[in-house]
């Protein structure tokens, strides 16, 4: 067994791993440091924040470094942020077992320097697992991101990984391309200065689990607030085993961070992906090297992300349809039924769109405000419950619908909110329409749809009928961490066999304009999902006929 080069918390032997070991079992046994009120220090542990003249939280300590002789009557004007017991919205929190946190301390207490380095150093101990940011090309107008440890040698750690990502979010199927994995220790002085993110590199959720937190500080949220006076702060519950997932306004609107550590240390881990844009530096490696060479003679990313991946399978490998209309390949026939394949009705793969079918591509800072502002209300699935689904403009779902005479309808709508309401999403539609070369409609008779799909969501296989919208459907596709995107097939005189598909190549920021026979002539739709989410946005206008309340 390979004996760790450097301490814990202590000057240990370091020819005894299990000793060194035994200090964070026993710092894990001990009770967590938690108010009850949702906060995760005690009152004499959990210090003080105040606003200072300049507006901004800061601690005591900060406070008697500025002024050391009146300090105390500078810390008693400050105004102080309440705690508040309820997390931000977009924050989910779960408990990994103490097993697999001490196999994590275990594989990367090697990677760090002993405790007298460690606190000697004027920021966090750092080191990372899969890719990491190239900050020698940050000037540069392309992101570039470089291999870091291999993640093959943390089995322990990616054992942490996937079971946290299947508490938070039940996806047991972690994608290991373009995934950035952090290792942070923290010593007295360290701390996160408090921020919003903002998507330029990294994907919409970020993940963490705390594996060891002996300090004074842990993770906390200061709301936003109209004024200063409404602002509320929230701290995690820091024990070893805590995970959490961060998205929308947790990320982006609530600011957070670490305070600097006053005694202890804090040992996490933080894992995202980096978006499909970013540039990845090609690993060493023969076998890797090929990989990435023929993914970038595909126009594909080197390492793609899940989709990007099954995509250069879907060109290369043969597809055929199953008996509920969606097109499978050969593996996924083996894992049901393999005598099936036989029967299935053959494909031929299309690498260009149908026609009726135009496809491009919007900037990824819009996709990334748009998806912050929808996601809220698409997880609290109140516009028609069980669906995850919500409208803006004229509602389809809400709508009523009544057959007059033979395959014609009657069809009355109400009103959701306005697309005004939704100052990001209106701008991803205006840029997605001028990236498509379409002319903007406005927003009367529009129906604006915004949708989670989970796993054992789907859109049944289908062709439009000419009923009551317009030809010109739109979309634009915020986030696919799924491994099914829209496809298409091409039906073939009364069989209705496929002799033509079309598979879509779905990355954050893809749009699409759908009309004529890519509406009509085309079955489409998407298979049901296995693991992963999507999450699209799709608009059109209702005809003139439709009536609305």
């Amino acid at each position: 067994q390979h004996v760790p080069r450097f301490d814990c918390l202590h000057r240990e032997s370091k020819s005894d791993c299990s000793i060194r070991l035994h200090c964070f079992r026993n710092l894990m046994s001990s009770e967590p440091m938690c108010d009850g009120d949702g906060c995760g220090l005690v009152d004499e542990q959990l210090r003080q924040v105040r606003v200072a003249d300049d507006g901004l939280p800061y601690t005591m300590e900060d406070f008697k470094s500025w002024s050391p002789e009146d300090w105390p009557d500078a810390w008693s004007r400050a105004r102080l942020i309440p705690i508040t017991s309820n997390p931000p919205e977009g924050l989910i929190f779960g408990l990994i077992g103490t097993s697999m946190v001490e196999q994590a301390i275990s594989e990367i207490l090697p990677w760090f320097p002993s405790a007298n380095s460690r606190a000697a150093t004027k920021q966090r101990n750092a080191f990372e697992i899969g890719w990491t940011m190239d900050h020698s090309n940050l000037k540069l107008s392309q992101v570039v991101a470089q291999a870091a440890q291999p993640a093959d040698k943390f089995p322990g750690v990616c054992s942490l990984v996937a079971a946290a990502m299947h508490l938070l979010t039940g996806n047991m199927n972690v994608n290991m391309d373009r995934l950035n994995i952090s290792c942070l220790w923290y010593s007295p002085g360290h701390g996160i200065p408090m921020h919003c993110d903002r998507l330029y590199a990294y994907e919409q959720d970020v993940y963490g689990c705390v594996l060891l937190n002996t300090s004074d500080a842990a993770l906390e949220f200061h709301s936003p607030a109209p004024s200063d006076k409404d602002c509320s702060r929230y701290v995690v519950h820091e024990s070893p085993g805590t995970c959490f997932v961060q998205r929308g306004k947790a990320r982006f609107d609530w600011k957070h961070g670490v305070l600097p550590l006053s005694f202890g240390e804090r040992l996490s881990v933080t894992w995202r992906w980096f978006l499909p844009d970013v540039h990845l530096a090609k690993r060493a490696g023969p076998a890797q090297q090929a990989r990435n060479d023929s993914l970038e003679q595909m126009g594909t990313p080197a390492g793609g992300v899940g989709v990007l991946d099954h995509r250069l399978q879907d060109v290369e490998t043969d597809r055929r349809i199953a008996y509920d209309g969606y097109a499978y390949a050969h593996t996924e026939f083996m894992l049901w039924q393999p005598w099936a394949w036989e029967h299935a009705a053959r494909t031929h793969a299309l690498r260009e769109p149908p026609p009726g079918l135009s496809i491009s591509k919007v900037p990824l800072l819009p996709v990334g405000h748009a998806l912050a502002e929808i996601e809220p209300h698409l997880f609290r699935d109140e516009w028609a419950p069980g669906l995850n689904v919500f409208e803006i403009g004229l509602s389809f779902y809400k709508a009523d619908y009544k057959d007059i005479e033979g395959n014609d309808w009657n069809c009355t709508t109400v009103h959701g909110p306005a697309l005004s309401s939704f100052p990001h999403l209106q701008n991803l539609i205006m840029a997605s329409t001028e990236q498509l070369h379409a002319k903007w409609k406005g927003e009367l008779r529009l129906n604006v749809i915004c949708r989670l799909y989970k796993a054992g969501s789907s859109i049944v296989m289908h062709t439009d009928k000419q009923d009551w919208f317009e030809e010109d459907v739109y979309g634009c596709v915020l986030k696919n961490t799924s491994d099914r995107v829209l496809e298409l097939h091409e039906n073939h005189g009364a069989t209705g066999n496929a002799v033509k598909l079309y598979i879509s190549d779905e990355q954050p920021g893809t749009c699409y304009l759908q009309r004529g026979q890519a509406r009509f002539l085309w079955n489409h739709g998407i298979a049901p999902l296995t693991s992963g989410e999507r999450i699209s946005v799709t608009w059109r206008w209702f005809q003139s006929h439709v009536d609305s309340a």
